[in-house]
């Protein structure tokens, strides 16, 4: 983007700071704008993910085109604009897509996977686009852009979604599953269509439920000739008494998450709670559990974005790189990211409480950014020291951000799936993880708005150690939430950490 600003718009070099921050900021804003309306639109007017999808990359392969072409500011505004909104609905729909298809146990190890391709096309971008760039030319760059989405196109037609696939494997409606059970035992029938014995119910336990009420009944009738009208409105009164209670049964062949203290019964209809009543979308935000999520996944954003916006810069005028030295000072950052997996999997085998990753992460974060003041310096005279030394920085910066992403994008599906337990069918058939993710990718958009902006306009009138320092504080205060919230609330008991999302961190 630097080498677009100064040779295609003419943008004067002293200025280029400015607007770099500017074009990452507006993206940034068309991501934050779109993420919840995206959401909203996956879970309540989309059958299936392969559309929106579909459209999402469509759009986006014409803000390519436009970035690719543009030779004025306004153009690249709005270029801009078009591949902030089109990522909200590619971000949004794929993750709630990855949710559909991972297992309960598997979703950390499955969102360190995601973790680790975000981290790359962060980073990476920056260092291909550096090398391309003065290796092969200006539109071999955007080649390489239009090849991903060609990958990409085809990979969405062949997909097979897994409430497809059931309906080929066993017949199963769409909405099956985990949430179409969840769902179904909210209206008292089992999800495999038998009901628990009330209205549209099947047989009794005993196979033979209806046919033997039916005789009592005509037995009834035989005898009420001889009994007296007060004996009969008795009868009745006691035959209502008698008269089972619908209940919900679980059915055998799904494992549908319910608390140990919930009764077989059907529990009396009560007006239910403003919060119940909300949008899916208020109803979450109300979780500090979630609200907890958010903010780890806005302060990440926040220094992933500032990396992005001054460090190229920063090393052309320190240390006179070119644009391929400037690229590749990325690696650092990126290469640590391919332990998020492994940080994912920990967190899913209980292995280490993600509570204490995501926090340690935050902790570890907060002295690699102090420390970048000591870059600013000549060591001893020799560059070549402050050079290992901002390379041994960034290494240590990417193992703690790796560590974070994977428990902090796993927890807003425990939390939406303890929500879902807690209130079967609270959110409808489809759920709501496409509007979880859509808020997810509202705090990442919130950091990618915020984190060029502060990086820049610090470093630009406060120095690089000053940015620093106020970013690394930042990171350490994002440890409290991370401790206080994560996995449940601190105090609660650990066997509900994962299971009750209301284990003492919900806000009223």
């Amino acid at each position: 983007m630097p080498y677009t600003l100064t040779e295609k718009t003419g943008i004067a070099p002293d200025a280029v700071q400015h607007w770099n921050s500017v074009l990452i900021a507006v993206y940034g804003a068309a991501l934050l704008a779109f993420s919840p309306i995206c959401g909203h639109l996956a879970d309540h007017h989309s059958t299936t993910r392969r559309a929106p999808l579909l459209a999402g990359l469509a759009a986006l392969a014409a803000a390519t085109a436009m970035l690719n072409v543009g030779t004025s500011i306004g153009v690249l505004v709005a270029a801009r604009l078009l591949q902030g909104a089109s990522a909200a609905v590619v971000w949004v729909v794929g993750l709630a897509l990855l949710v559909d298809t991972v297992g309960r146990d598997d979703v950390g190890q499955a969102m360190g996977w995601v973790s680790m391709a975000m981290s790359l096309a962060v980073l990476v971008a920056p260092l291909l686009g550096g090398v391309v760039l003065e290796r092969a030319g200006y539109d071999a760059v955007w080649a390489m852009a239009y090849a991903l989405l060609g990958v990409d196109v085809v990979a969405r037609l062949v997909l097979v979604e897994k409430r497809v696939a059931g309906r080929w494997v066993g017949g199963q409606e769409e909405g099956g599953g985990v949430d179409g059970a969840e769902t179904a035992a909210a209206d008292g029938r089992c999800c495999c269509g038998e009901g628990g014995g009330g209205e549209g119910g099947g047989e009794d336990e005993d196979g033979g439920g209806r046919e033997k009420e039916e005789e009592e009944e005509k037995e009834k009738e035989r005898g009420s000739a001889d009994i007296s009208p007060v004996s009969g409105q008795e009868l009745q009164d006691s035959e209502k008494q008698q008269q089972p209670t619908t209940t919900t049964r679980p059915c055998p062949h799904h494992d549908i998450a319910r608390h140990d203290n919930e009764p077989t019964t059907t529990i009396p209809q009560h007006p239910r709670r403003l919060r119940d009543r909300l949008p899916p979308t208020l109803s979450l935000l109300l979780s500090a559990r979630l609200a907890s999520s958010l903010w780890s996944t806005l302060v990440v954003s926040i220094l992933m974005s500032s990396l992005d916006a001054v460090l190229p810069l920063y090393v052309r005028a320190r240390f006179n790189w070119s644009s391929t030295g400037a690229g590749l000072i990325f690696l650092p950052v990126v290469i640590p990211s391919f332990l998020a997996p492994a940080f994912g999997a920990l967190a899913d085998r209980g292995l280490c409480a993600p509570r204490y990753l995501a926090a340690g992460g935050a902790l570890v974060a907060c002295p690699c950014w102090v420390c970048l003041r000591f870059v600013d310096d000549d060591i001893d005279g020799d560059a070549l020291k402050a050079k290992v030394v901002l390379c041994v920085l960034l290494a240590v910066l990417g193992v703690a951000l790796a560590a974070i992403m994977p428990c902090v994008m796993a927890e807003i599906t425990h939390v939406v799936r303890a929500k879902e337990a807690k209130r079967p069918g609270a959110f409808g058939k489809t759920g709501a993880y496409a509007q979880a993710y859509g808020l997810f990718n509202m705090a990442w958009a919130g950091g990618a708005l915020v984190g060029p902006i502060w990086a820049g306009y610090v470093k630009d009138t406060a120095g690089w150690g000053t940015m620093g320092w106020s970013l690394g504080l930042l990171a350490a205060c994002s440890a409290v939430p991370a401790v206080l919230w994560t996995g449940g609330w601190v105090c609660g008991k650990k066997e509900k950490e994962r299971s009750d999302e209301e284990s003492g961190g919900q806000r009223t």
